[in-house]
């Protein structure tokens, strides 16, 4: 009797820790998140939260809930390791449900090649229309789409999402995520364009200012509409709209006490700036150690035009270290032509054509939904 009481009671304790890591993830409390998760692991042993992690540990890869706030305390390789287990097991065991939801979570991890990233998410997405599951369909799709914006393949995601949007009993909340999506898709067309898109200029433009307009849509997603609309005018170099845009989705970043996303509008008002030539107020938004590549590259611009040249290679120097993993030719570009600039003792007249845009890592990015 008291050995059943222990395992009734560890199973009673197990399921209080399952319900707080889920209050934990829906509220972005990532470190109350990992604390939940241990605990339970301790209770109940690795194997039995395999789905739980497979499930919700998608580092930055899930659109709909973890978006730019990235949870900090997950590991991405250690999730990977997770996931493999738990698709063996369910496999195993022929538990279809979880195995679907688990190879959805591969599908979502970085770390895996991209075919068999791919491979996975329409591995689930066949298993969810055989299972008749209608809301991981949608789910499925919905990323889909973003991961064909993540490769630059605008058309193909537009593909995705308008077939999400022809499916019945589309909740509210998913028909605001793929009209988000939508309009981001036709950007990814205007800004990989190499002649101007007039068209998908048009729809986007059009589709993030309905987003903005709507008050069904939620502030975070209004927000994360006037940064991506303001990326739209940038491309355009139509900085002031892009300006005014950038400072209403800061104020919303702000309330919402969204680090990384504040970053990224950070970063592109240092990029406007510095567009319009207003360099001491663009290196105002610089910290001493950026934690974003754009931010430390636009920091060494700013530094440059304000004629501290060797404060400048310092810091691009620095930057590519800091960043190696993040580092372009691109980049190595603009750092050759700062120091070749300061031997020649000339005017480097065409760095606000040489930095990269703040729309040139969206691909990397994921985006709250409410």
């Amino acid at each position: 009797m008291q050995f059943a009481n222990e395992l009734k009671h560890r199973s009673l304790l197990g399921q209080v820790y399952q319900l707080e890591a889920d209050l934990a993830w829906l509220k972005f409390d990532w470190p109350r998140h990992h604390r939940a998760v241990q605990n339970m692991k301790l209770i109940n042993g690795g194997l039995s939260v395999s789905l739980l992690e497979s499930q919700r540990a998608f580092y930055i890869a899930n659109p709909p809930q973890a978006g730019l706030e990235q949870n900090t305390e997950l590991d991405i390789e250690d999730n990977l390791k997770v996931i493999n287990r738990a698709i063996h097991y369910y496999q195993q065991q022929k538990q279809l449900a979880p195995l679907m939801k688990s190879y959805f979570a591969l599908g979502q991890n970085y770390q895996a090649p991209l075919e068999l990233r791919k491979e996975a998410l329409y591995n689930s997405l066949n298993m969810a229309k055989t299972q008749g599951n209608v809301y991981l369909q949608q789910q499925i799709l919905l990323y889909l789409g973003f991961f064909h914006i993540q490769l630059h393949e605008g058309n193909a995601a537009l593909t995705t999402l308008w077939k999400l949007e022809s499916m019945n009993a589309l909740s509210a909340n998913i028909a605001i995520q793929a009209e988000f999506l939508i309009s981001m898709a036709y950007m990814d067309n205007v800004l990989r364009a190499d002649i101007f898109d007039k068209t998908s200029f048009i729809n986007a433009k059009r589709g993030f200012e309905k987003l903005i307009s709507d008050n069904k849509s939620g502030h975070i997603t209004q927000a994360n509409a006037q940064l991506l609309l303001a990326w739209l005018l940038v491309h355009q170099q139509d900085y002031t709209a892009a300006m005014s845009l950038t400072d209403q989705a800061i104020t919303t970043y702000k309330v919402y006490k969204f680090v990384d996303s504040l970053a990224y509008a950070h970063y592109t008002k240092m990029y406007i700036l510095l567009q319009q030539e207003q360099f001491e107020h663009s290196l105002s938004f610089a910290i001493k150690k950026p934690k974003h590549k754009l931010t430390a590259i636009y920091k060494s611009a700013a530094q440059w035009q304000l004629g501290h040249f060797d404060r400048a290679i310092k810091s691009m120097t620095e930057t590519k270290v800091h960043f190696h993993l993040q580092w372009q030719s691109t980049d190595q570009n603009l750092l050759h032509h700062f120091i070749e600039a300061r031997n020649e003792g000339v005017k480097l007249n065409s760095l606000p054509q040489l930095l990269p845009p703040p729309y040139s890592v969206y691909c990397q990015s994921e985006w709250v939904f409410e």
